[in-house]
């Protein structure tokens, strides 16, 4: 994909070919409270297209590399009691704001190219538990996941949500490869997943046979 340069000067507007260090940089360390190292505000007044607080475009073009376009990382390096997060995405509906289309608090896209793949393993989204080292040990933790599904909120609007998964244009089919197999049986489960709903431990039935 071509890398579009802004039509627009301003005061920071950089690019250089053949970087040897960033062209941005800064370091700081504070003891106050609620502090945002860095602060953005923008509004956007347009009543068309697509406006994009930020916009990180990296293009890998160099056989054997890898990269992120943007990469955050958190170290808790003293007792934390808060919450702690790498990175923390939400969308919000401000007084007489409101959506006619998708609104998703956090997409994750894998686009596929118009051109059959082969190799790799590739996921639209991914969550992992990762562990440092032989010691790393996180049974003796309250509670743990590879992924939370969390319903949060104020308890009466909590109680109007419905559904905890939503799956749309998955392949439908009796076949082994189907991603919704209309043959299964409930009756034929060879293993269970464990999960944890409101703190109680249950079993998704599973079966490490097709179904036929």
């Amino acid at each position: 994909m071509a890398r579009t340069l802004p039509s627009l000067m301003s005061p920071c507007d950089f690019y250089i070919s053949g970087m040897k260090r960033p062209l941005g940089y800064f370091e700081a360390t504070t003891v106050t409270a609620d502090m945002k190292m860095v602060h953005f505000t923008f509004t956007s007044t347009a009543t068309s297209g697509c406006a994009r607080a930020l916009y990180s475009f990296l293009t890998l073009d160099g056989a054997g590399g890898e990269g992120e376009s943007v990469r955050g990382r958190t170290a808790v390096t003293a007792a934390v009691a808060g919450g702690v997060h790498g990175g923390h995405f939400g969308l919000e509906i401000g007084t007489g704001g409101s959506i006619a289309g998708l609104g998703v608090g956090l997409r994750a896209t894998f686009m596929v190219p118009n051109s059959a793949m082969t190799g790799g393993s590739v996921y639209g989204g991914m969550s992992e538990l990762f562990a440092e080292g032989s010691s790393s040990d996180i049974s003796g933790t309250t509670a743990h996941a590879i992924h939370c599904f969390g319903l949060a909120g104020e308890s009466t609007g909590r109680a109007k949500a419905q559904n905890v998964f939503a799956f749309t244009n998955l392949t439908t089919g009796t076949g082994a490869t189907d991603m919704l197999n209309t043959a299964a049986d409930a009756d034929a489960s060879t293993d269970g997943l464990r999960v944890i709903i409101n703190g109680t431990p249950y079993w998704i039935l599973l079966s490490s046979v097709a179904p036929s």
